[in-house]
């Protein structure tokens, strides 16, 4: 929340950094955290990349869903193959190579409804909250304020649509593209 509310990427990379945590019983939840905010970061985030690349090679849970994600955040398509492919090259035990090639010959979309279940979480809380509790809508601000609303209703539906981990198929499409 501190990193949507102030867009300082200090908050984000605390939060990354906790991909790559000890306990797995908080893993999920930090995913899911990091999920939402997907589209904002990176590919190129330092303290993203070492969090991610520690969860696959430690077999931490959450492994699989940590690439999907990491693979839908802002970067490049060649850096994101690149990177792909350096992985499936890393995974001399063969633990990995199974799932890599399932989302490399899985064609145009992935199916993952991790990310899909702790969208709806949200959205159902914030629903609630606001029909709820009425006055929150008073203290949001312009983003539900007149004459002059931050965004319009049909703007924040066609943004969550955008979002790359709002759903069960997960486009990958471009891991099938030739260099």
């Amino acid at each position: 929340a501190a990193f949507i509310l102030t867009s300082d990427i200090y908050y984000a990379n605390n939060l990354v950094k906790l991909i790559a945590c000890e306990q797995s019983w908080a893993r999920g939840f930090i995913l899911e955290s990091v999920g939402i905010i997907c589209p904002l970061l990176s590919f190129k985030n330092q303290y993203l990349e070492e969090a991610i690349e520690t969860t696959i090679n430690r077999n931490f849970g959450y492994w699989e869903e940590s690439i999907i994600f990491y693979l839908t955040t802002k970067g490049s398509v060649e850096d994101k193959i690149n990177w792909f492919e350096h992985q499936y090259g890393m995974d001399d035990q063969g633990h990995h190579k199974k799932f890599l090639d399932e989302l490399k010959t899985a064609g145009r979309l992935c199916k993952s409804g991790f990310f899909v279940r702790s969208f709806n979480k949200v959205k159902s809380y914030l629903i609630f909250k606001i029909i709820s509790q009425p006055v929150f809508a008073e203290f949001q601000g312009k983003l539900f304020s007149e004459p002059e609303p931050e965004f319009e209703f049909n703007e924040l539906i066609e943004m969550e649509k955008k979002h790359p981990l709002n759903d069960y198929f997960i486009d990958l499409s471009f891991l099938n593209n030739d260099k």
